[in-house]
């Protein structure tokens, strides 16, 4: 079966879509046929040129692929209002493709071959420039996305380098007050350490103390001359061992619920926070009482 090259050339009274338009010879394509590998409907002759010559897609560039007719496009392209080849010599004919071939064969304004051949080839030059210019204006469009995407690339890689030394910088100043905090930490827990050792040597005094007031009070329970006076010295003795264990107690409660807070950096070079400081020290019992009553003599 012999297969006519090519797809109709001819006017058509609208434009004609660009769903219609075969891609390899740009005209309104005749005996539509679906390629497999991309669905782009090409002339019969010109898919079968194609295959012929072990062409791959013209399209997606695939090797191998299958072809289908497409009779509803067909019956589409046929249903087309076209003008008459010989319009430009007066025939205002108008009607569907499909009628096209039976109307020129009795046009009464049909030429010699030689006319009719050039007519066709300025028709096919005029519907190729129509498909450049297309063509033109759809590279145009694109080329202008693809330099605002450049654009916009280019902002992003500034953004990201700002944000990139941004986080840099937060995290050396983290960096750097996380050091600080590690060596005020240090320190205090040097002072706490020194502050128990502080602690533990009052402890041992007051202990010393009160066994010798202990010892003492023993000796003053001997009979003496100044019997009298016994009572009300043994009296002040008590209180001040119960004074003594009441401030040992309290100490000890002192130190050991004392939370650890790390002092705030702008309190780093100033003088310790309340509750802070070295402990207290207690001098030697006798140091900072006086008796009511005089010790009577040994």
């Amino acid at each position: 079966m012999e297969v006519e090259e090519g797809g109709y050339d001819c006017e058509f009274v609208e434009e004609l879509p660009d769903d219609l338009v075969c891609p390899i010879c740009l005209l309104a394509s005749r005996e539509p046929h679906l390629i497999s590998c991309c669905g782009t409907k090409l002339c019969h002759s010109c898919v079968l040129r194609i295959q012929f010559a072990e062409q791959p897609c013209p399209c997606c560039r695939v090797e191998r692929f299958e072809i289908m007719k497409e009779k509803a496009v067909e019956r589409r392209i046929l249903g087309l209002k076209v003008y008459c080849k010989y319009k430009g010599k007066g025939c205002t004919w108008t009607g569907e493709l499909r009628d096209l071939e039976k109307h020129e064969k009795s046009c009464q304004m049909s030429c010699s071959d030689t006319d009719l051949i050039i007519v066709r080839k300025n028709e096919v030059i005029d519907q190729q420039a129509k498909q450049i210019r297309k063509l033109e204006d759809s590279n145009r469009k694109l080329c202008e996305d693809i330099a605002g995407l450049h654009k916009e690339l280019e902002k992003l890689k500034v953004n990201e380098a700002a944000n990139v030394h941004e986080k840099n910088r937060i995290i050396e100043d983290q960096s750097q007050r996380l050091k600080i905090m590690r060596n005020e930490i240090a320190k205090l827990q040097e002072s706490k350490a020194e502050q128990e050792r502080m602690m533990r040597n009052s402890i041992k005094t007051l202990s010393t103390e009160n066994e010798e007031l202990k010892r003492k009070l023993i000796e003053k329970q001997a009979p003496n001359p100044a019997h009298d006076l016994l009572p009300a010295l043994v009296s002040d003795l008590r209180k001040d061992i119960q004074q003594l264990k009441t401030e040992n107690e309290n100490l000890r409660h002192e130190l050991h619920d004392r939370p650890f807070h790390p002092p705030p950096p702008h309190h780093r070079h100033g003088p310790p926070p309340p509750g802070h400081g070295p402990p207290r020290h207690h001098p030697p019992f006798g140091h900072h009482r006086r008796h009511p009553h005089p010790p009577p003599p040994f």
